[in-house]
């Protein structure tokens, strides 16, 4: 009776340990054969100090908090190092197509901008991971696990944290990865431009006369021509420079690349008044919004006829 028993207790024990070992075995292929590395976390590993950022955004679409976390001091940035090299190390399914519910909160965003030492580029890299989507600058998108959340537990005090109220997260420099996805800029995560810069652009006519090509942003030559008898007054500084792309006729801007290194952006080098019937050529480095995926965009240029504003609209195709 009691071999009998013994006999029926190892039966059930070598099936239990079958069922582990293939339990196991299935866990390992799943994970180093459906899932794959995800390429762009490579540039995250190696982060420096300078510009290393995290976001969490947690509320609505329109409104809600987000909290800002930095590193305290060198010894945290070590510890944190080694936290984001285990964090990175997920693997993931690439995602194709429309991402369905693509704003659930809360929304991660984690940026470490690119870094110019002599001549020298470190580049920079910005991923966004909401509702077990990781979104890439590359507009790549991955199906997977991370753990954000661990740098924003309370009795962590690697980091000094700034919470404030955002106005959602639509065109923010942040979240821009979530933007652009799978070949396409998302209209609902873009902040339109003004109706009225969409009826303009006819008094100023601007075309490129010259596109260099770089790793990073392209530089453009742009002809502005003033076709009235006002003078055009415009200024030279980034921040009254855009990039629109236009979706189902309406125009939407661009938000800058936050792992971008410069701030110079897109900046006239030269004048910043157009005399009335006259023409200029000034050159434009996008170097404010990196480098943008493929297809056809408008550099939106802010200016004034007296107290009235009046944008340039420069047609521009990347490629």
């Amino acid at each position: 009776m009691c071999a009998k028993k013994s006999k029926i207790l190892f039966t059930i024990a070598a099936a239990v340990i079958a069922a582990v070992v293939m339990f196991s075995s299935g866990l390992l292929i799943y994970r180093y054969v459906y899932l794959q590395k995800i390429p762009e976390l490579a540039l995250v590993e190696d982060l420096t100090e300078e510009g290393f950022s995290l976001y969490a955004y947690k509320g609505e679409a329109d409104k809600g908090i987000t909290s800002h976390a930095q590193i305290k001091n060198k010894d945290d940035f070590r510890k944190m190092q080694d936290n984001v090299r285990k964090l990175v190390s997920a693997r993931g399914r690439k995602v194709t197509g429309d991402i369905e519910n693509k704003l659930v909160y809360p929304a991660y965003a984690m940026t470490i901008q690119s870094v110019t030492m002599g001549e020298e580029r470190k580049p920079g890299q910005t991923i966004v991971y909401c509702n077990g989507n990781l979104y890439t600058e590359s507009g790549n998108v991955y199906k997977c696990d991370m753990d954000m959340e661990q740098f924003f537990d309370s009795d962590n005090d690697m980091y000094s944290m700034r919470v404030y109220e955002w106005k959602g997260i639509t065109g923010s420099e942040v979240f821009r990865p979530m933007c652009y996805s799978n070949g396409k800029w998302d209209k609902d995560l873009l902040k339109p431009a003004r109706d009225e810069i969409m009826e303009q652009g006819r008094d100023i006519t601007g075309e490129i006369v010259k596109l260099t090509e770089g790793d990073r942003c392209d530089v453009l030559d742009i002809k502005l021509k003033n076709n009235t008898d006002k003078d055009w007054c415009y200024e030279d500084c980034f921040q009254y420079i855009a990039v629109g792309v236009e979706i189902d006729g309406k125009l939407y801007t661009i938000p800058g690349n936050p792992s971008e290194d410069t701030y110079v952006g897109v900046m006239p080098m030269y004048s910043s008044e157009l005399k009335a019937g006259e023409e200029i050529v000034n050159s434009f480095n996008l170097g404010m919004f990196g480098k943008l995926p493929p297809g056809d965009y408008k550099i939106v240029i802010f200016g004034f006829f007296g107290d009235d504003s009046y944008c340039a609209l420069v047609p521009y195709q990347a490629r």
